[in-house]
């Protein structure tokens, strides 16, 4: 059976220019706002190799690669099916609701495992702080996608740009102000949570219900009671059912995908140093930065490439060619930015101890514009809805890069980190582009 779903032969209604205008506001706002988050992130970065150490960038990249795939899993892609419209549809108060346990059960798991794993105090704080993040991250998440199925990216831009600016405000001021790491990412995680709870939920509530978030909160009246069931959420058993089972497989892709990022820190920790992992984790930081404008317009043009595949196949077709340019440019784009400037702006922004061994960068500048291309191809297969597709593709790609790091982390280190990664991304790249042509000869046929 297929997995493509969703295939119609219909016209859309919304005229020409109104769409085209409406993307392009769209991957504006999108643009902006992924870029001032991901630029703060980036800063992030460098704050912290300048201010701290090379262990404690370790240890919060380690931190990261330990919480993120259990997050990813749990979350089940949930998002991608609120933003693209198919045959089924998927409500947002069940989504939330499901959300809610799923977090639950990651909270619970985090605890056992850190516990078994019996981490130093300071590495527990640490991983506590970066899951409180992660887990206001997650409910942020949900509502953007819900935001952007209704064609909201301002009020994604905005909550984008307004917390990576807060963050890395309140990173630099704890830190400059001489306490110790630690409560410079609580107050990172403190930021996430109040840009989730004040700006983020009123978004979702004046978009679902109509109404201004102050009147839902202090008004007390049989309509709010009303408008409150439309946005609280909902455990509908036959409904959970239904999306665990359609969100599982996208939920593993998601893991799996960061299993292939984070494999080789794994390997680098046990084989060589946190220190190592911390220098890697900076040389892939300033490598895969460029990936932003990738990270920008595909997420922007996925909902309407999904109103496109099931309305018009023709158009699909064009949006989707101009996606993979696109990707391939900035691919370009970063190996030739990465190879000129590499060296001196590690040297400038982070310090010598990260520019001392290039080559591990160059290899990475290589892997960020074949990721660059994996992006663009992911996009189209969610907008597709061929989620089943992915969980093979990216169990393939993370055996090739598993099957690397074990013969060339021990003896090379980095360079062979960055190499494994490099044939990851091939892998999952070419098989991906293999499924969209399959699908799309199909539904022309």
């Amino acid at each position: 059976m297929s997995d493509v779903v969703g295939i119609a032969v219909s016209k859309s209604k919304e005229p020409v220019g109104q769409a085209q205008n409406s993307l392009k506001r769209g991957i504006l706002w999108t643009f902006v706002g992924n870029a001032i988050y991901f630029a703060c992130q980036w800063a992030m970065i460098v704050v912290l190799a300048k201010m701290t150490n090379v262990l404690f960038v370790g240890e919060f990249t380690y931190g990261l690669a330990i919480t993120t795939p259990l997050v990813l899993l749990t979350n089940m892609s949930l998002s991608s099916f609120l933003a693209t419209h198919g045959t089924v549809h998927y409500d947002f108060r069940d989504c939330l609701g499901i959300r809610l346990i799923s977090l639950t059960v990651v909270l619970m798991a985090m605890i056992g495992f850190c516990l078994l794993a019996r981490f130093p105090a300071e590495r527990i704080a640490l991983i506590a702080c970066i899951l409180m993040a992660k887990i206001f991250d997650s409910l942020s998440e949900l509502i953007y996608s819900m935001l952007q199925k209704h064609e909201r990216l301002d009020r994604v831009s905005l909550s984008k740009s307004s917390q990576g600016i807060l963050q890395l405000i309140t990173l630099v001021s704890i830190l400059s102000a001489g306490y110790h790491p630690v409560y410079a990412v609580l107050g990172m995680a403190i930021v996430s949570g109040v840009i989730t709870l004040c700006f983020n939920l009123p978004s979702a509530a004046q978009v679902l219900t109509g109404a201004n978030w102050t009147r839902l909160v202090f008004e007390r009246s049989e309509q709010n009671r009303l408008l409150w069931k439309e946005f609280l959420p909902r455990w509908n058993s036959e409904q959970v059912k239904i999306i665990v089972r359609s969100g599982l497989p996208l939920g593993f892709v998601a893991i799996l995908s960061v299993f292939n990022i984070n494999i080789s820190r794994y390997f680098l920790e046990h084989y060589r140093s946190v220190s190592a992992v911390g220098i890697f984790s900076v040389h892939f930081s300033l490598a895969f930065s460029p990936g932003l404008f990738t990270g920008a317009v595909g997420p922007a043009t996925m909902t309407r490439l999904s109103q496109h595949f099931t309305a018009n196949i023709r158009a699909f077709r064009k949006l989707a060619v101009i996606l993979m340019v696109f990707s391939f440019v900035c691919g370009i784009l970063t190996l030739g930015i990465g190879w000129l400037a590499g060296e001196p702006v590690l040297r400038l922004l982070y310090g010598a101890i990260y520019a001392k061994q290039m080559l591990p960068f160059y290899l990475l500048s290589i892997a960020a514009a074949v990721m660059m291309l994996t992006a663009g191809l992911t996009s189209i297969l969610i907008s597709m809805r061929a989620f089943r597709s992915q969980l093979p593709v990216m169990s393939a790609a993370l055996l090739v890069n598993l099957i690397m790091c074990m013969g060339l982390v021990p003896k090379y280190g980095e360079i062979g980190a960055a190499i494994s990664l490099i044939a990851g991304y091939l892998c999952s790249s070419l098989c991906f582009a293999l499924i969209v042509v399959r699908c799309v000869r199909k539904v022309g046929t």
